[in-house]
């Protein structure tokens, strides 16, 4: 993963520990189109499924009421749409942050408020009365 222009990025975690929490998610091609910038294109695709199509049914009776094709997503807007366990996309997001020097990764840290200091800074007041980044 590299950050843009450059810059040193701090994520800022309010939990004490980054742990693998919660079920599915949908991605769709314009967020893919984000993260593969980031060079993470291939560990998506290793992570994730591709659907042919998402169909939207009725909950009473199952009928179908619409369906969206998806088989050309990648060509169509530049990314699949994508799915992924929570836990699976969590971690390689993590793993491809701590890769990289410029991203510092801060738990129990609990942000109150910020200021923008001028492009492209900003200063987080911690909510314990710290200040940093």
């Amino acid at each position: 993963m590299h950050c843009a222009r450059g810059q040193g990025v701090a994520v800022l975690e309010r939990a004490p520990a980054i742990e693998e929490v919660g079920a599915g998610l949908q991605i769709a091609p314009n967020a893919g189109r984000i993260l593969q910038g980031l060079g993470l294109g291939e560990a998506l695709d290793a992570a994730s499924l591709r659907p042919d199509a998402i169909n939207i049914r009725r909950a009473g009776d199952g009928r179908l009421l619409s369906r969206l094709p998806l088989a050309g997503a990648r060509e169509r807007w530049g990314a699949p749409f994508r799915l992924f366990h929570r836990a699976d996309l969590q971690q390689l997001l993590l793993e491809a942050a701590r890769a990289n020097g410029a991203i510092s990764i801060r738990t129990d840290a609990r942000v109150g408020d910020f200021e923008e200091e001028g492009a492209p800074s900003i200063c987080a007041c911690m909510a314990r009365g710290a200040r940093g980044f």
